[in-house]
């Protein structure tokens, strides 16, 4: 629902949408505001507020999009801010995961970007939760088990990301890289420890390939032994 007039009545009827939700007893979150602007593809609003009715006879309820401002176009500029998950289903602050952040606020900024054909799109960074799309059960039950393990435990979201980070390396998926540069950039931990971490990952790497050289030297072995073994036969039966 767009809500483009910038003028006072439109702008207390955006500001009142918070309580409207609460009077429904309604779930809600908001994106945007003063100096962040919520981006979808070339375009941006000022910011937006999400309703979300609750389930009924077995069907999600369908969220409700509020948006505020004059719609800009940005021709040189793409960016995507994921619709926000419901905070009644999922802990928003325990979930950082691919794009995942900007469920909760306007955190995908915009990217200077030249079209390819690359099977690796900057925006599809922003559509991991269409998962939901063919078997939302499963979806709600991964982001909420996600949420659970990179929640603060035994070993800190801190710790957790780098972990995530150097697994993104080893594993060589750029949305992941992508994301936890940036979560990690904004829990201020510098480059240094990042690249100590993608270290380690190339290091585990190196090392697994190499240890599996014994496979291969028991093969060598196996061989060698069935061919001395064949040698020695083939002498005694010359003789």
């Amino acid at each position: 629902m767009d809500l483009r007039d910038e003028t006072a009545p439109v702008r207390q009827t955006f500001n009142a949408l918070p309580a409207v939700a609460g009077n429904l007893n309604w779930a809600h979150t908001s994106q945007g505001g003063e100096g962040r602007p919520v981006y979808c593809c070339h375009v941006e609003v000022a910011e937006k507020h999400w309703l979300y009715p609750p389930d009924e006879n077995g069907y999600n309820g369908i969220p409700l999009e509020f948006a505020y401002g004059a719609l800009k176009v940005n021709p040189d500029k793409m960016g995507c801010d994921l619709r926000p998950a419901n905070p009644d289903k999922i802990d928003p602050a325990s979930i950082s995961c691919c794009g995942a952040e900007s469920w909760t606020e306007s955190t995908v900024h915009p990217l200077t970007r030249s079209t390819g054909t690359s099977y690796y799109q900057t925006q599809d960074l922003g559509r991991f939760s269409e998962i939901r799309r063919a078997n939302p059960k499963m979806a709600e039950s991964f982001f909420a088990y996600y949420g659970q393990v990179m929640a603060d435990g035994n070993l800190t979201r801190r710790e957790k990301a780098l972990i995530a980070l150097a697994v993104s390396h080893a594993l060589k998926c750029p949305y992941c890289i992508d994301s936890y540069t940036t979560t990690l950039h904004k829990m201020e931990v510098s480059e240094a420890e990042m690249s100590e971490a993608v270290h380690v990952a190339s290091a585990m790497a190196a090392g697994i390939a190499l240890v599996h050289s014994v496979q291969m030297m028991n093969k060598l072995d196996q061989l060698e032994a069935h061919h001395e073994i064949g040698a020695g036969l083939g002498a005694t039966a010359g003789s």
